[in-house]
């Protein structure tokens, strides 16, 4: 038995719900190995959101800091509400089992599908007479123990998402940029919303060629967690070489018929450094040239950016120049010197001794020369 068991056991228990019960329920949704097991329903068939816990507490719902997920809210979305952890924290786990059995005390089995697939419904198991006061009970975000939010950090080294059709560079482009700040839409919800929305098409591609649309799309969607997505029309390479390397960005050329993430730009080799979708495409690869930038444009860019990449910290601390390294002790030189001394007599008796070595075989070998020239002698041939 694992300790989430243990404690859902417990936590039922005390609100006068069968343990068998609430751990057969568990045991359907997240289960009861892991702190945190995460369900993905933002991708098909469903497209309606995540879920976390052992209880599988659900988050998304249009308006929410996470419609990217998907279009239903749930019980997550009140748990987050009213607790601050945000989700799938590990540490959330006791928190997260404590909302769900309150829940289902008051409002029986029902928003779990799980339960129903094993035969659970209404409010089998729960006792409702069953004294209990939840104000007796002091849960772990009370203690001051929630996670705090994690600052939004870029990722530039994000390698590129590939295009997987031939209209799709500009999402691909905008899903690359999400990715690299933490952000994880699946490619099939961006593709179909994009689409359902008038941002992209099939036929066309990107449908405003300015990124506009593409910017009020990634607003629309992530303004709310604090990210801003800015279009800028006829931009230079200067332009974007100064600004590029703090946050995402997506280029696309007029002449090129594509875009692309930004990732940063190399001072030294003068490149753009992409997060291309189609490396190859029109003779780009991973890098752009000047040259190329300019036989392929004009550009448009989108940037996203978020408080946390672009707030500067003010007066940062100077970084100490490093500490002398001390001077040997005396002692210490004095057996350097001697072994040194010791080494430079070894390497004078070593030549020597190799001249006179020398000298030897010198003379062994006329003396060989020698006895063949009598031996010839007493024996001339044929």
């Amino acid at each position: 038995m694992t300790e989430y068991e243990d404690f859902a056991r417990e936590a039922a228990a005390a609100r006068g719900i069968n343990p068998d019960i609430a751990v057969a329920v568990a045991n359907s949704e997240g289960g009861v190995t892991e702190a945190a097991r995460c369900g993905d329903f933002s991708g098909p068939p469903w497209y309606s959101g995540k879920s976390f816990w052992m209880y599988q507490e659900h988050y998304g719902g249009a308006g929410t800091p996470w419609e990217a997920w998907g279009g239903t809210a749930g019980m997550g979305n009140g748990f987050t509400a009213l607790t601050g952890w945000q989700p799938g924290e590990p540490a959330a786990w006791k928190d997260a089992c404590r909302y769900a059995l309150n829940r289902a005390r008051t409002g029986g089995w029902g928003p779990w599908y799980g339960a129903a697939s094993i035969g659970v419904t209404g409010f089998m198991g729960i006792d409702r007479q069953h004294p209990f006061d939840p104000n007796t009970e002091q849960w772990d975000f009370e203690a001051g123990q929630s996670a705090p939010i994690a600052r939004v950090v870029y990722s530039p080294s994000e390698p590129p998402h590939a295009q997987d059709k031939d209209y799709d560079c500009s999402q691909e482009s905008a899903e690359w940029a999400l990715w690299s700040v933490g952000r994880k839409p699946s490619d099939d919800w961006m593709e179909q919303t994009m689409i359902a929305e008038g941002v992209i098409s099939p036929e066309l591609g990107l449908l405003d060629a300015s990124g506009a649309g593409l910017a009020s799309w990634l607003n629309r969607y992530y303004g709310a967690d604090g990210y801003v997505a800015n279009a800028f029309d006829d931009v230079t390479f200067d332009q974007l070489a100064t600004v590029c390397g703090r946050y995402p960005l997506m280029i696309g050329g007029r002449k090129w018929g594509h875009w692309s993430g930004l990732r940063g730009y190399d001072t030294a080799a003068d490149q753009l450094l992409l997060a291309n979708p189609s490396a190859g495409w029109r003779g780009v690869g991973q890098v752009m040239e000047r040259d190329q930038f300019d036989r392929l444009g004009p550009f448009s860019a989108v940037e996203l950016t978020h408080p946390d990449l672009t707030t500067t910290i003010a007066d940062p601390s100077p970084i100490p120049p490093p500490v002398p390294v001390p001077p040997p002790p005396d002692a210490l030189v004095a057996q350097i010197t001697s072994l040194q001394q010791q080494l430079a007599e070894a390497n004078t008796k070593l030549g020597v001794a190799s001249v006179d070595y020398a000298r030897d075989l010198e003379g062994l070998a006329k003396g060989v020369a020698n006895v063949a020239e009598a031996l010839r002698a007493l024996h001339p041939p044929p």
